[in-house]
């Protein structure tokens, strides 16, 4: 019996899922977690004393890389002081509120367009087009159960674990009513070098394709267990730039994910990722989540 599949066809799946969540932190160890689902999911024991793989990499850093600065740049919120200092507030983009719960949120000041999002955690995210055809109590429903979510005792990636839950309100920053396409720059850095190789997810919230591309914006010789775009994405007008804001912003890691947009010859920021994909996504060929591996000299 599949307790999962039972408790979907109940209403209150959310508050069941963070039930068998807190259940399970009392059971089982990060380790025993991380573990068992890399197994499941690539066939092989994870190895943490001698990690070679980006995956098993990623793994290494959710269970023995605790640097609480990881916690400090995934908070929403707190990410953009960082950013400010480091590449300047004309990245951002604009902020029209933050909230400790949804009740604080006066949306008869907002603009026709914007979006919400939870600091503390991934994927709680509303896109308002139309301020007018909103439902403000279904919202503000919604986004309390997403302030009692902690996004760690979900997927165990530690720097989520005591981020403060809030809301923050930024502007839409896209004209034609569509989410704008996400240039996610993975970066290595070493003291000889940095490589840096470019994910674009185009209509993450419709028809979502993602393309793996190397600095040339040619095709990487990899991909993810994602769809490909038919054609090659077209290259954003302000690349190098971009190349160059991830590598600022790149700087004092040893492996990072950068998070940029392009909108209107405009470059903003999205969000630094520590542990991209939670170190479960598998890589295609394999041998490339290898020589990825050997990229990455963990500190």
């Amino acid at each position: 019996m599949d307790i999962k599949k039972i408790i979907k066809k109940f209403p209150f799946f959310m508050e069941a899922k963070m039930f068998l969540n807190e259940l399970d932190l009392l059971i089982r160890n990060d380790e025993t977690v991380i573990k068992s689902r890399y197994k499941k999911i690539f066939g092989k024991e994870l190895d943490l004393e001698n990690p070679k793989t980006f995956n098993e990499k990623i793994n290494w850093r959710i269970l023995r890389d605790h640097n609480p600065i990881y916690t400090l740049l995934s908070d929403k919120y707190m990410v953009r002081k960082y950013v400010e200092k480091k590449i300047g507030s004309k990245y951002l983009i604009p902020l029209i509120g933050v909230y400790d719960k949804p009740e604080d949120i006066n949306y008869d000041t907002l603009s026709k367009k914007f979006v919400l999002k939870c600091t503390h955690d991934s994927g709680s995210v509303f896109i308002c087009h139309d301020k007018s055809k909103i439902d403000k109590y279904n919202i503000n429903k919604i986004f309390k159960k997403y302030l009692k979510r902690n996004y760690y005792k979900a997927t165990r990636e530690y720097q989520y674990k005591n981020i403060s839950p809030r809301i923050i309100c930024e502007e839409f920053i896209s004209d034609d009513g569509c989410a704008p396409i996400d240039y996610k720059f993975h970066v290595f850095n070493t003291d000889k070098y940095s490589k840096i190789f470019i994910q674009c997810d185009i209509d993450r919230f419709t028809s979502h394709t993602r393309a793996m591309l190397n600095e040339n914006w040619e095709y990487a010789n990899f991909e993810y267990k994602v769809k490909r775009p038919r054609n090659l994405p077209e290259k954003p007008k302000n690349f190098k730039l971009m190349k160059k804001l991830a590598l600022t912003l790149s700087k004092d890691f040893d492996m990072v994910r950068v998070d940029l947009y392009e909108v209107n010859n405009n470059i903003y920021f999205g969000e630094l990722t520590f542990t991209s994909e939670n170190g479960i996504q598998r890589i295609i060929p394999y041998e490339w989540d290898e020589k990825l591996g050997d990229l990455w000299n963990l500190k």
